[in-house]
């Protein structure tokens, strides 16, 4: 083994160049994958209510226009887009039923 014929000297230097590289790379760990996800700050908030299936098409439009007043009255909000039902032949992919 060449580690076995070098001097003490030698094998104090490589165990520090060995930690000084272990400690610089953990300094580097909190920044790992960041330059592959960029952050994504688009401003906009999906909100999701869900109603009785019996409930009529008039109490929905109802029930979306309040909600929508009540998103309006909080001053960061630019614009409120709202949709009533959804299409039976195409399932939401973020539930599961």
């Amino acid at each position: 083994m060449r580690l076995a014929r070098l001097g003490p000297r030698a094998r104090q230097a490589r165990h520090r160049r060995g930690v000084a590289a272990l400690l610089a790379s953990l300094a580097l760990l909190p920044q790992l994958g960041t330059e592959f996800l960029p952050e994504l700050n688009e401003g906009s908030v999906w909100v999701s209510v869900d109603l009785p299936t019996s409930v009529s098409v008039p109490a929905a439009q109802r029930m979306t226009r309040e909600i929508r007043r009540a998103l309006e009255k909080f001053p960061e909000v630019a614009s409120v887009i709202s949709k009533a039902g959804r299409p039976e032949d195409a399932p939401i992919p973020s539930r599961s039923t």
